[in-house]
This record gives C-alpha cells, structure tokens and sequence, in this order.
C-alpha cells in the first residue's frame, strides 16, 4: 500500500481531526483487516494533527452493496454524532463500484462537513466540488472495470 500523505485541511487549523479508517473486502480473513487497521493507528500515532476514532470493516458479498454494510452504517451514525471528521480508505474501486453510491456517500458525508481520502488515486473530497467528483469517479471507475474486463478476458 502506498504510504499516506498527510493532508492540511481546513479543519486541520482548528483541532486534531478525528480520523476513522473504512476498509470493505472480500476477504473475511481477520489477519486481512488487522493489517490495515494497524497501519492506520500506526499512521496515526505519528501525525498529531490526527485523533484516531475508530476501525470499520464489511467484509464479504454484502460490500458489494451499501445499504447492506454495516460498518458503514455505524460509521455513518457516528459521522451524524460528530465524532468523525475525515474517512480514509484504500481506494474507490475497493469501496464500492457504484458511482451512484460512491457519489451518494461522499455528498451525504460533505452535508455532514466529513472528508473522504481515497489513498490509492490521493483523491481527497475536502478539495474538490460535488461535479468534479463525478468526472473523477466515473474515470476511475471505467478504469477499474476495463482492468477487470481485461483479466476475465485474460482467462
């Protein structure tokens, strides 16, 4: 996984954000989710600027679809609670494959002033519009289904 850059947002002049990491897998491997929930506390502990909230996990088939995660969902709660200023995660492919949900999420998290950093493509919500957004996921989400057409076609 590529390392993450620590990003100065507006909140970040004014408290430490309260960062929550959100992986969905396949796998429901617990050695899987371990290993990036550590990486992200380790992250953590070396950027002041953040306040570590909490870990959540959907694992299995019922990530393919967001009504039916329920991490996501307790993350959501605790979004409208106001104990979570920013989301990171691994990547938009890995969140969901759906640009009506992903675009969904990150305008129901902006309403609630969270940010959303999308490691793998350093794609970060707190610096762009709502329609700039859209023009970005649909790129990569046609990029990421092309490298999946590829590998079907490959077998």
């Amino acid at each position: 996984m590529n390392p993450m850059k620590p990003h100065p947002t507006p909140l970040a002049k004014t408290k430490k954000i309260r960062l929550a990491a959100y992986l969905a897998s396949k796998s429901s491997a617990p050695s899987h989710a371990l290993a990036f929930k550590k990486q992200y506390e380790e992250y953590v502990e070396n950027h002041p600027e953040y306040d570590f909230v909490d870990f959540y996990w959907d694992e299995g088939e019922k990530r393919l679809d967001l009504s039916k995660r329920k991490e996501w969902a307790r993350l959501l709660r605790d979004c409208e609670a106001r104990k979570v200023d920013r989301i990171i995660t691994a990547s938009v492919a890995g969140f969901t494959r759906n640009n009506k949900d992903l675009l969904e999420a990150v305008h129901t998290l902006k309403e609630m002033g969270v940010e959303m950093y999308f490691e793998q493509e350093d794609l970060d919500t707190a610096k762009m519009d709502i329609g700039s957004m859209q023009e970005i996921t649909e790129m990569l989400l046609k990029e990421s289904g092309s490298k999946a057409m590829g590998m079907t076609q490959a077998y």
